[in-house]
């Protein structure tokens, strides 16, 4: 629900309050909305918008960067078919930048900045890894890390693993 507002999402926060968003909130909202025409026809209309987003990013991610998405229905596309379909979406000028564009369409201060964001995350990434790994250490397998650590000790390993990596 894009619009705030919109009927739809007024109707939506009345059953909220009520309801919470649970399964009877999910047909309370249903009766309200086959109750209205309007209400009917702008949930289709963002049932849909949003059917379509989940569509796009799946397939962005699916075959512009290959990363598997479909683990419960196990598709799999032989390398020739992802070849064309690679050579077709154009995978590196198509590849997605954080604002929803497209590489090919993006600026030098848009790629300079969409590479920081993403060595900012590596690199919170790799201490957030070294970090866990650091924990794993004195855990015996089937150990609860509540049963070796403490909150303090915790986090002075977490600042151990950001200076071993502030080091290298």
């Amino acid at each position: 629900m894009n619009n705030e507002n919109s009927k739809l999402t007024d109707a939506a926060k009345k059953i909220y309050v009520d309801f919470g968003s649970g399964k009877e909130a999910v047909e309370q909202l249903s009766r309200v909305i086959r109750e209205d025409d309007d209400l009917t026809k702008e949930a289709i209309r963002v049932a849909a918008e949003d059917a379509l987003w989940h569509t796009q990013r799946y397939f962005r991610r699916k075959v512009c960067q290959g990363v598997e998405q479909d683990k419960q229905k196990s598709l799999t596309y032989s390398s020739s078919f992802q070849d064309v379909i690679t050579n077709a979406c154009g995978k590196f000028l198509n590849f997605p930048m954080m604002d929803g564009s497209k590489l090919a369409n993006a600026d030098k201060k848009l790629v300079l900045s969409d590479a920081e964001r993403y060595r900012i995350n590596a690199r919170g990434n790799y201490v957030k890894a070294n970090f866990l790994i650091m924990v794993a250490t004195k855990l015996k397998d089937n150990q609860k890390v509540s049963d070796v650590y403490t909150d303090d000790q915790l986090n002075k390993l977490y600042k151990k693993a950001v200076e071993e990596f502030s080091s290298n």
